[in-house]
C-alpha cells in the first residue's frame, strides 16, 4: 500500500514537475488506515460539510470527498491548488488557493458548529491553527487533525502538566488523543513522531460569567514565565500586589506559591472570579 502511494508521488512530480517543500510542512499521509480511522473518527456522513486544511496531493480527499455532502479544502501551495484542480472532478469540493488564515468562511458556506475539520495539518501552524478555530466566529462542532506526538500530549494533559495550549483547548472542548502514527505513514517521513487528535466542541461556553479576552489575557500573563511561581507573573502583569495574589490563592484552597501548570482548569475559573471582584484584573 505505501509502495502504491509512492509511485502515485513520483508519477505527479513527472507530471506536473513540483517539488516537495519542507518549509509548508508538506508530509504527505500514505496510510490509507489512517485515513479511514480519521473519517470513521469524525463520523462524516452524506449530510456533513468538511473543511481539509492543506489537501496536499489530494490521498485524504479523495476519501472524504467519497462520504461527505460538501468538501471545501484550501491549499497555501498554488502549484498543488492547481494540480488538485485539474485532478478533481467532483461538485462536491471546492478547492481554495491561499492562506486558511485569511479565508472568509461564512463566505464558503460553513456556519458555527455546522461543519467538521478533517486535516493533516501542516505542523509549523498547529498551535495557532487550534486556537484559531478554537476562538473563530464560525466553530467547527469537529476536529480531527494530525499533529506532533508531543503537541497532542499537551492538548490533552491535565493539571501539573497543563499549558496555555492545554487550557484554550479544554476551555472550548472536548480534547481526545485518538492513536499514535508511525513515520513510515508519510511521504517524505517527518523527523517527529505523530498522533491523531481529535476535538469535540462544545455548543455553550462552560461558564457564562467569562470574558474570554480576559480570561486569556490571565492565561497568557500567568505562563509567560513557566519558571515563575504564578503571584509573581500575575503580578507583574497586571502591575498588583504579589500579597494579594498570595491571599487570592490561599483562599481558593492553592498554595500561595504555586506554579501556573499544576492548576486545572475549574481553579483557573475560579482565580478569574476572585480577581475581578477584588479588581486586580
Amino acid at each position: 500500500m505505501r509502495e502504491k502511494y509512492i509511485n502515485r508521488i513520483k508519477n505527479l512530480e513527472k507530471k506536473y514537475d513540483f517539488l516537495i517543500k519542507k518549509r509548508l510542512g508538506q508530509n504527505f499521509l500514505i496510510d490509507e488506515r489512517i485515513m479511514t480511522a480519521m473519517i470513521e473518527g469524525a463520523e462524516v456522513s452524506a449530510g456533513d460539510k468538511i473543511l481539509e486544511i492543506g489537501p496536499g496531493l489530494g490521498f485524504l480527499t479523495e476519501k472524504i470527498v467519497a462520504r461527505a455532502g460538501k468538501v471545501v479544502a484550501i491549499e497555501k501551495d498554488k502549484q498543488l491548488y492547481e494540480m488538485l484542480s485539474r485532478n478533481f472532478n467532483n461538485p462536491k469540493i471546492k478547492f481554495i488557493a491561499g492562506d486558511v488564515f485569511s479565508i472568509n468562511l461564512g463566505k464558503q458556506g460553513l456556519s458555527d458548529l455546522g461543519y467538521k475539520i478533517v486535516s493533516n495539518i501542516p505542523y509549523y501552524l498547529t498551535s495557532r491553527l487550534i486556537r484559531y478555530f478554537m476562538e473563530n466566529p464560525i466553530r467547527p462542532n469537529v476536529m480531527i487533525i494530525l499533529v506532533q506526538r508531543e503537541v497532542a500530549d499537551r492538548v490533552v494533559s491535565q493539571a501539573g502538566q497543563h499549558s496555555l495550549l492545554s487550557l484554550s483547548v479544554q476551555f472550548y472542548g472536548k480534547p481526545e488523543k485518538i492513536m499514535e502514527i508511525a513515520k513510515e505513514s508519510f511521504f517524505p517521513e517527518p523527523e517527529v513522531s505523530s498522533a491523531m487528535v481529535k476535538i469535540t466542541m462544545y455548543k455553550k461556553p462552560l461558564w457564562q460569567d467569562v470574558d474570554p479576552k480576559l480570561f486569556f489575557r490571565m492565561l497568557r500573563i500567568s505562563f509567560a514565565s513557566r519558571r515563575k511561581q504564578l503571584h509573581n507573573n500575575l503580578a507583574a502583569g497586571f502591575r498588583v500586589s504579589s500579597q494579594d495574589i498570595k491571599s487570592i490563592l490561599k483562599a481558593i484552597g492553592q498554595d500561595p506559591l504555586v506554579r501556573a501548570q499544576a492548576l486545572d482548569l475549574k481553579t483557573w475559573h475560579d482565580l478569574y472570579l476572585n480577581l475581578l471582584r477584588k479588581g486586580l484584573i
